[in-house]
């Protein structure tokens, strides 16, 4: 009875450590940055130039029309020339990202609260997306980042197959995305976060 009464505060510690866990598995809307003036500097490589590259991407203001949802206006700046002015548009729980061109992270939807196993459909044919891990660790260019959530997205349709590996952090946003384009001519990205100002 005594060897069993000795193992009770190492399960009550080991169950007190997994609730703790549990409480942190889910990221809601309002730990997502989403500001006018919010910005992020990425470092950007793209296989179809070869080149990497620095990118700056901004919030630069919002609006609504008649009550719906949320427009944020962006803008994408590489080596002082604007490559895409786009719209990040919040809908209920939903924050689509809509580059008007050649964007940084494409025609991504996500649906918030993030959580472990978590999956949706976005407004593309062939278009899924799913919340693969929570509560990582993540080291971009020397940076160490906690409360990371890894997501996937794939669209698959004739002629065209994409596969995005997207990593968020809380309260700052995406952190890392990858993204592989095959249609005819095979396209790899690469942004990883080089530093970051929100309000």
């Amino acid at each position: 009875m005594r060897s069993i009464l000795r193992f009770i505060p190492a399960l009550l510690i080991i169950i007190s450590a997994c609730h703790k866990h549990d409480t942190n598995s889910y990221v809601d809307l309002s730990s997502y940055p989403l500001k006018s003036g919010d910005n992020w500097t990425y470092q950007v490589f793209d296989s179809i130039n070869n080149v990497t590259d620095t990118a700056l991407f901004s919030i630069t203001g919002s609006y609504t029309l008649n009550g719906g949802p949320i427009y944020y206006t962006t803008t994408t700046v590489i080596s002082g020339t604007v490559v895409d002015s786009g719209l990040i548009v919040l809908s209920g729980d939903s924050v689509m990202y809509q580059p008007s061109g050649n964007g940084l992270f494409s025609d991504l939807t996500l649906l918030f609260p993030l959580s472990q196993g978590s999956k949706w459909h976005t407004r593309y044919y062939g278009d899924s997306v799913s919340v693969n891990a929570v509560n990582l660790n993540r080291t971009v260019l020397g940076t160490t980042y906690d409360s990371v959530y890894n997501i996937v997205r794939v669209q698959s349709v004739p002629d065209l197959y994409i596969h995005q590996t997207i990593y968020i952090a809380a309260d700052i946003g995406i952190i890392e995305a990858t993204c592989d384009i095959m249609p005819w001519i095979p396209q790899h990205k690469t942004i990883r976060l080089i530093k970051y100002s929100i309000h």
